[in-house]
């Protein structure tokens, strides 16, 4: 029996170590993997923001988003009303999961990756209580969530991205 744990101690060390090799790799990479943070996107047209109607990117399941400070890159939920281009950030509660929102308030500089093409973007909160209610009810339709009118600002933000020069 003694050895039966110590075998599967061996595999549970050996499975950790891996994940932690493979996460601290991602950080390297053009991108994120999957649920993993990547680093700096560098792939992809870069294309000015400047006027482009986001209708395009609905149906798009997810996006890729990099903060310019700290170069991170992750894979965000994408919303899209009326042109204009939303990523929800949720489990604020947990200041361990997410650090990028606040980051993004300090200074909202980011790349949005969206179908091969990189976009200069500033990630700009919204506050406007019935945008923010509109979206919660796009994002609970969109990802199959709970009712969207329960999200809560304490513990769901919704950043608008807007063109930067």
């Amino acid at each position: 029996m003694g050895r039966v744990i110590r075998i599967l101690g061996l595999l549970l060390l050996v499975g950790l170590a891996l994940f932690a090799v493979v996460a601290m790799a991602a950080r390297f990479h053009d991108g994120p993997l999957a649920i993993l943070p990547g680093g700096p996107l560098t792939s992809g047209t870069l294309t000015s923001a400047q006027g482009v109607d986001w209708s395009f990117a609905t149906d798009i399941p997810e996006v890729e988003f990099q903060l310019l400070e700290p170069p991170r890159s992750r894979t965000l939920w994408v919303l899209v009303d009326e042109g204009r281009i939303f990523v929800p950030c949720g489990f604020l509660d947990l200041p361990l999961w997410k650090q990028w929102p606040r980051e993004a308030l300090s200074d909202g500089r980011a790349l949005l990756r969206v179908a091969g093409r990189r976009y200069p973007v500033q990630a700009v909160r919204v506050h406007e209580p019935s945008l923010y209610a509109k979206l919660g009810e796009l994002a609970a339709a969109k990802y199959g969530l709970g009712g969207g009118a329960a999200s809560s600002p304490d513990t769901t933000w919704f950043f608008e991205l807007l063109p930067r020069g």
